[in-house]
């Protein structure tokens, strides 16, 4: 963690003018804690109309309570007419901030692409996309991530604004979105730069190991100083094991607050009561409200709470800033990323880290959806096809298609057998979601390489940590700047570009900075040349001649 926490945040190593404005994308990498959010809403908003995209819901509601922001993205079946009204007549002012499923319904209900009055993005200097990763991981349930990508695309293709994408965790979205002109790509990486939030331990332990702890802690002390923040991955949990347990242990009731998503969002301020809600008692479910409603005002937990137990409805969008005590966090989930961004809400730092090493995990079940990911690519065409040829006959207007109340149950009866799938109101036809594909293989991957990890620390009959991953965890050593990207950077380095005549030592020099960047030992140039978009000709075949050790770079 950087000790100068004044010195090492975003707002200090982003420069608007030099890292932002002469770009048309801009990655900013920096770890959790490091102040990207501060940035935008504190810097950026000073000088520019900011529109602040952000993964979560409780995110939008607390900021804009907090900053007063301009209220006409806070989109709910009341507001849909309100926000097409504000777009229509001009009354957007000033900087917004709303969340991906308002993106998602602007993109369905709002956006034509031949109408400029609906663009969204005329009333803003900048495009912000808080927590980016969530076009990956959340696409794994939700179909939000890929409006947002499809509104992100008609932002760079029809404008000259910039758009900014800020994550802590880059690996999920690491190649989501390819682009041929890099020189109107940034990345800041800023991991190393900026403070960074790391638990001071991290252990492993069970389920019943971890409740266990907590017990531990109250007959220790009544918990004193410490605070217990639990992340589970299941609601059931809760209410079947955890709570139980603490209350047969004799810890009283008061002391603890749940916090999960209802399945109906919350009417004139009273908590819609659903399946959930009935499985806690009265006095769980008003420090619920109380805790939830604190932490949106006040962002840190209620005095009188001791033990938050949470789903990942609470891993982004909120930060919990006691400082006066000690953290011990327990979760369930075996995703690094995830981990990160649940440990960085503790904004003072976790003291004890611990993961149940047996909890059962959420996306166990990519295989069986790897037949419906090969169908929806292989047929991506020849749907299009269908559908224009089926639009003529029935002498549909292939335009704003989506539109069209009646096409646009033919859309989504085509998307229901589909699931990879999705109708882009940009470029108006079907086109694959890589994001729920990437997002699912990312996540399957994090549980393969967890288990893989536990296995090795179990040899050793270690179970506690110190530093149990690299920054962020064990990815330390892995590139997050895309390929292509690191490559016109290595290229500028040396002094070469298209058409520059390489040495035959330059050329195998550049062969080897691709090797070790990705890993591999390909032996042939133009092999590993063609993964950056890039070839080389050889400037002579005969060997007598001066040229013959001589290449020519060229772009494919």
């Amino acid at each position: 963690m950087c000790e100068d926490k004044y010195k090492k945040t975003v707002a200090n190593n982003v420069d608007y003018r030099k890292d932002i404005e002469p770009y048309k994308l801009v990655y900013v990498y920096s770890g959790v804690g490091s102040g990207k959010n501060y940035w935008s809403e504190n810097v950026l908003m000073k000088d520019k109309r900011v529109l602040l995209i952000t993964s979560r819901k409780a995110k939008v509601e607390e900021r804009v309570e907090q900053m007063k922001l301009d209220k006409c993205l806070r989109i709910s079946h009341l507001e849909e007419k309100a926000l097409a009204d504000s777009i229509e007549n001009n009354k957007i002012s000033q900087s917004c901030i709303c969340s991906n499923s308002q993106i998602e319904w602007y993109m369905k209900n709002v956006f034509v692409k031949e109408n400029e009055q609906s663009y969204l993005w005329r009333f803003f200097d900048v495009i912000v996309l808080d927590e980016a990763h969530s076009l990956a991981t959340d696409a794994t349930y939700s179909d939000a991530p890929f409006y947002v990508l499809d509104f992100l695309k008609a932002t760079y293709k029809m404008t000259t604004l910039p758009i900014v994408l800020m994550t802590a965790t880059p690996k999920p979205i690491f190649k989501l979105i390819p682009l041929k002109d890099t020189s109107k790509v940034n990345c800041l990486d800023l991991r190393e730069v900026c403070k960074n939030l790391m638990p001071k331990h991290i252990a492993i332990s069970t389920c019943d190991g971890c409740i266990d702890d907590i017990i531990a802690h109250y007959n220790h002390n009544k918990f004193g100083d410490y605070k217990i923040v639990y992340f589970v991955n299941h609601v059931k949990t809760m209410y079947d094991t955890i709570i139980p347990r603490l209350i047969e242990a004799g810890i009283p009731e008061d002391i603890i607050a749940v916090s999960y998503s209802l399945k109906y969002d919350t009417i004139d301020n009273n908590t819609t009561i659903d399946d959930k809600d009935s499985n806690f008692s009265e006095t769980i479910l008003r420090n619920k409200v109380y805790t939830e409603a604190h932490l949106k005002t006040n962002e840190d937990l209620p005095e009188n709470i001791k033990i938050f137990i949470t789903t990942s409805k609470n891993k982004e969008g909120i930060n919990i800033n006691n400082e006066n005590y000690r953290w011990v966090m327990y979760a369930e989930s075996h995703w690094d990323d995830e981990l990160m961004q649940m440990y960085g809400r503790i904004r003072s730092g976790v003291d004890w880290l611990y993961i149940a090493v047996d909890a059962k995990q959420h996306v166990t079940s990519y295989p069986k959806y790897e037949l419906s990911y090969y169908m929806s690519k292989a047929n991506v065409a020849s749907v299009n096809k269908a559908f224009d040829a089926w639009c003529n006959a029935k002498d549909y207007s292939l335009e704003n298609r989506y539109m069209n109340d009646e096409l646009r149950k033919s859309i989504n009866e085509i998307l229901s057998s589909f699931p990879y799938l999705k109708y882009s109101t940009y470029e108006d036809k079907f086109v694959f979601y890589k994001g729920r594909k990437q997002g699912k293989e990312t996540c399957v991957n994090a549980f393969k390489e967890f288990e893989i990890l536990i296995d090795d620390i179990m040899k050793y009959n270690h179970s506690e940590i110190d530093y149990f991953w690299g920054m962020p965890f064990y990815y330390n050593e892995y590139e997050f700047t895309p390929l292509d990207m690191l490559f016109e950077m290595y290229l500028k380095e040396k002094g070469l570009a298209e058409g520059s005549v390489m040495t035959k030592e330059e050329r195998n020099e550049a062969l080897d900075f691709l090797n070790k960047k990705i890993k591999s030992n390909y032996k042939q140039h133009n092999s590993a040349f063609k993964l950056v978009g890039y070839t080389t000709k050889q400037c002579s075949n005969h060997k007598d001649s001066p040229d013959y050790n001589m290449f020519v770079l060229k772009k494919l």
